[in-house]
C-alpha cells in the first residue's frame, strides 16, 4: 500500500478519505495482502502495510488502545487511523523505522507519504550537501536527512496526528532511544534466545506464498536455517556471488538435505553487462539514499523471483557480537569516531582528519560547512558510548542500509527479520554475553571466541543435526560446542582471521576497482552528461583516468557519491 496526506487531494485515482483540513488518498499495490490492512466501521477506519505478524494481531481491531498494546510488533511498515468522528489522522510509524516514511513541510501545511516521489513535485528539490557528505563518509544518510533538504524521513516510533487544529508529531515508540541499559545482567541460555527466534520466524510468515532462505557460510544464516528445520517448514533457498566464492561454496555439502530446491545467483559477467541497468533500477528504488556499496545485487535477485518470503539475517551477528568496522560497508571509521567521540571538538578534529586527504571533495566547500554538519551529528555525543553505538546500529545503520533492500522488495516480497524483534534484542541486550557490557570495537578473541560458542550451541539445540556442517570460518558448529573439540575451532579462526586462508583458497568478488570504475564511473560519463550542479564533489573526481590513482576506500567513497549524483540528476530531470 502506498499513501499520500496533505491538505491538497491529490490528482490520482486512487482511494480518499477526506477528515478534516487533510486528505488521505492511498493504493494497494502489494503482492503480499497479509500486510495490507484495511479495516472501517462507521467511527474509525485502520488502513497500513504492516509486516505479517502486527497484521494478525490488529486486523480485526477497532480500538486505538488496544491496537497499541501490540505497538513493539510493528517491526516493518506503518499503520494509519482514522477517526472520524473527531476528524483526525493518526499515523505510527514502525518502531525501527525500517519503512521509510517522509515529510515535506510547507509553512503550516505538512504532506506525509510512504513514497518519497510523491512529494517531490512539492518539493523545491534543493539538494542537500549534508546527505551527500553522509554517503561519502557513512555510506548512507543519517538522521532524517533525505538527498533532498526539504524532504525528511520520519524516525521510526513516531506518532503523528493531523486534526482541525494542525498536525502534531512526536517520537514516542522508538526502540533504541526508549531502551534503558540495566547494568545488572542475567544468564541468558542458547536454547532460551533460540525458541525466540523461531517464534518470530512463525509470527513473521505470509502462510499464502513460498518461503525462501537467504543462505551464506556464516552463523546468521545457519541460525535460521535451524529455525526453519525446527519449526518443519518446507522451504527453499538461495545465495548470491561469483561463482566459486566462499559464500557459494560453504553450502553446497549441506544446504541440499533440508530444502527443497537451491538456487544460486551468480555474479558473473553477465550480470556485471548489466550493472548499469541494475544500479539504475536500485537508485530509481532509493532516490532519497542510493547507498549501493554490495547490495545493488537486490534488484537483480527481485526481477528473477517471484513473490515470496524473503527470510535475511539482517543484524544477527551485530546484535549478538556488537560492531566490527571491517570492509567499512555497513559501518565505516568514521562512524566508530563518530561514536567514541566525547565532544563536538573532538569530533571536529577526527571529521578533518578524515577529509582532509580526500582526493573527491572541494575542500573550500568542504569549510563552510564543518561547524553545522558536526552540529547536527552532536545527537551521538553521549557518555555512554554503547548506548550510541545501539541507537546507532538500529536508528542508522539498520534502517538506512537494510532498509534499502526493504524498498527494493516492499510491494513484491515479505522481508522475514527474526532478529529485529524487540523480545529478541532486549533477552540480548540484558543478558551477561551483551555487547554493551565490552568497550566498544574491541577486538578480544577469547570474548568473540564466547559469542560464537553461544550462537553455535542455540543453533544445534534448534537443529541437532546441523551440527556436522562447517562454516566459512574452517570450523564446524559441534567445534564450538563440545570442549575437546575446541583446539580445532581455534585452529579454524586463527586460520580465517590471521591468515585469511577461508577465502585465500577461493575467487575474490568483483570489488569496486571493476564494479565501479569500468561500469559505473564510464557509464555516467558517456551516457548521463551534465551531472547535476553541486559544489561538495570535486568534478575532476569524476574522471576515470584519475580512478586508479584513489586508495579502496576512497573508490567506495566515490561510488556513493557518484549513486547520489546520479539520483540528483534523476530527481530533477
Amino acid at each position: 500500500m502506498e499513501f499520500i496526506l496533505g491538505p491538497v487531494k491529490p490528482n490520482n485515482s486512487w482511494k480518499s478519505i477526506t477528515t478534516g483540513n487533510y486528505f488521505l488518498s492511498y493504493n494497494l499495490n502489494s503482492s503480499i495482502k497479509e500486510r495490507e490492512l484495511v479495516s472501517e466501521n462507521v467511527d474509525y477506519c485502520l488502513l497500513g502495510d504492516v509486516n505479517v505478524a502486527f497484521a494478525n494481531l490488529v486486523q480485526a481491531e477497532h480500538q486505538l488502545s488496544r491496537v497499541l498494546k501490540h505497538i513493539e510488533k510493528l517491526t516493518n511498515g506503518y499503520l494509519l487511523f482514522i477517526n472520524k468522528r473527531e476528524n483526525s489522522i493518526t499515523l505510527f510509524t514502525d518502531i525501527f523505522g525500517y519503512y521509510h516514511i517522509f515529510s515535506l513541510q510547507k509553512g503550516k501545511e505538512i504532506y506525509v507519504s510512504s513514497d518519497f516521489k510523491h512529494l517531490l513535485d512539492i518539493s523545491d528539490k534543493k539538494v542537500d550537501d549534508y546527505a551527500l557528505l553522509d554517503l561519502v563518509l557513512f555510506n548512507y544518510t543519517l538522521l532524517d536527512r533525505t538527498l533532498i533538504s526539504d524532504i525528511k524521513r520520519l524516525k521510526g516510533g513516531t506518532e503523528l496526528v493531523a486534526g482541525p487544529e494542525g498536525f502534531a508529531m512526536n517520537v514516542k515508540y522508538n526502540f533504541a532511544e526508549n531502551f534503558v541499559f540495566s547494568t545488572e545482567s542475567r544468564s541468558l541460555k542458547p536454547a532460551e534466545l533460540g525458541d525466540i527466534l523461531v517464534d518470530n520466524l512463525a509470527q513473521g510468515i505470509s502462510r499464502e506464498h513460498d518461503i525462501w532462505l537467504t543462505m551464506t557460510g556464516g552463523f546468521d544464516s545457519r541460525a535460521l536455517l535451524a529455525a526453519c528445520n525446527r519449526l518443519e517448514l518446507n522451504f527453499s533457498s538461495f545465495t548470491f556471488g561469483q561463482e566459486g566464492n566462499i559464500e557459494m561454496e560453504t553450502p553446497k555439502s549441506f544446504i541440499n538435505k533440508y530444502t527443497k530446491e537451491h538456487k544460486n545467483y551468480f555474479l558473473d559477467d553477465s550480470y556485471l553487462k548489466r550493472l548499469p541497468e541494475i544500479v539504475g533500477a536500485f537508485i530509481d528504488a532509493n532516490l532519497d539514499n542510493p547507498t549501493m556499496l554490495d547490495i545493488v545485487q537486490y534488484s537483480f535477485i527481485k526481477e528473477q523471483s517471484k513473490p515470496s518470503n524473503v527470510i535475511v539475517g539482517f543484524m544477527g551477528g551485530e546484535l549478538m557480537a556488537g560492531q566490527s568496522i571491517g570492509s567499512q560497508v555497513t559501518f565505516t571509521a568514521f562512524a566508530a569516531k563518530l561514536i567514541t567521540s566525547y565532544s563536538k571538538d573532538e569530533l571536529k578534529i577526527a571529521f578533518e582528519a578524515e577529509t582532509e586527504l580526500m582526493g573527491i571533495l572541494n575542500q573550500e566547500h568542504l569549510a563552510k560547512l564543518t561547524d553545522g554538519y558536526i552540529d547536527t551529528l552532536s545527537t551521538y555525543l553521549h557518555e555512554h558510548q554503547n548506548m550510541n553505538l545501539l541507537r546507532f546500529l538500529i536508528n542508522e545503520k539498520y534502517i538506512k542500509f537494510f532498509g534499502a533492500i526493504n524498498k527494493v522488495f516492499k510491494h513484491h516480497s515479505n522481508l522475514v527479520i527474526p532478529f529485529m524483534n524487540a523480545d529478541y534484542i532486549r533477552s540480548l541486550l540484558y543478558a551477561d554475553i551483551s555487547f554493551l557490557r565490552k568497550k566498544p570495537f574491541h577486538q578480544n578473541p577469547l570474548q568473540n571466541f564466547g559469542y560464537k560458542s553461544f550462537y553455535a550451541r542455540m543453533v544445534k539445540y534448534l537443529s541437532p543435526e546441523l551440527g556436522e556442517t562447517k562454516l566459512d570460518r574452517l570450523y564446524k558448529i559441534n567445534d564450538l560446542c563440545n570442549p575437546y573439540r575446541l583446539p580445532i575451532a581455534a585452529a579454524g579462526y586463527i586460520k580465517s582471521h590471521l591468515f585469511k586462508l577461508n577465502k585465500n583458497k577461493f575467487p575474490r568478488p568483483h570489488h569496486y576497482d571493476l564494479w565501479f570504475r569500468e561500469i559505473i564511473i564510464d557509464e555516467l560519463k558517456e551516457s548521463h552528461p551534465g551531472l547535476p550542479d553541486q559544489d561538495l564533489i570535486l568534478p575532476q573526481a569524476l574522471n576515470p583516468d584519475l580512478y586508479d590513482q584513489y586508495s579502496s576506500l576512497d573508490k567506495k567513497r566515490l561510488a556513493n557519491a557518484v549513486s547520489g549524483l546520479l539520483a540528483i540528476k534523476k530527481i530533477q530531470n
